[in-house]
């Protein structure tokens, strides 16, 4: 993934939004035009009583439709504006979690990373030094351990009959108990 540039539909999202709602503002506002102002009211149906009411039905109803479509048309402007919003907050949080890697790598290259700076501090004191002194003779058959010496100069290697067995681990067979310590 190194490299590469990982990017969310922002300005897809964006665009969708704004067209949507240039779309979907300029359909609701002509509909709602159209039956708001339209030719018929309640007199347009004549002076016969039932005429008349089918007349104040349909003012009502359209009263119902103009208010609905009110309704609709805010609904679509927020879901417009919640596309803008999610849209943003996703560029937002992108940069942002591109930027702590970007310092999370920064930290790497500048280094020294805090372990490699525990380690060397830590390797550093005379108690560490003199350790690794003792070791490195370990490993040198013959060779001295700085302020100590062995009787007879030799390095010992767990050979003694006296002491073999005190590393070993207890193993029991089925049946048998494994032996105390």
């Amino acid at each position: 993934m190194a490299g590469e540039d990982v990017e969310y539909p922002t300005e897809y999202m964006n665009t969708l939004a704004n067209t949507r709602q240039t779309t979907w503002e300029t359909s609701s506002h002509d509909g709602l035009v159209k039956i708001r102002d339209g030719a018929a009211d309640e007199a347009s149906f004549g002076d016969l009583q039932r005429l008349k009411d089918y007349g104040r039905v349909f003012t009502e109803v359209r009263q119902i439709y103009v208010e609905t479509m009110r309704g609709a048309k805010a609904d679509l402007d927020a879901v417009a504006e919640g596309i803008k919003t999610s849209a943003r907050q996703m560029k937002d949080h992108d940069d942002t979690a591109g930027a702590a890697f970007v310092e999370l790598w920064q930290k790497w290259e500048r280094g020294p990373l805090e372990s490699t700076s525990n380690q060397e501090q830590a390797s550093s004191t005379p108690a560490a030094q003199e350790a690794a002194a003792t070791a490195a003779s370990a490993e040198t058959p013959g060779a001295e351990t700085p302020g100590e010496q062995t009787p007879g100069g030799e390095v010992p290697t767990g050979e003694n009959p006296d002491t073999q067995s005190e590393g070993e681990v207890p193993v029991s067979g089925p049946g048998q108990e494994p032996p105390l310590p």
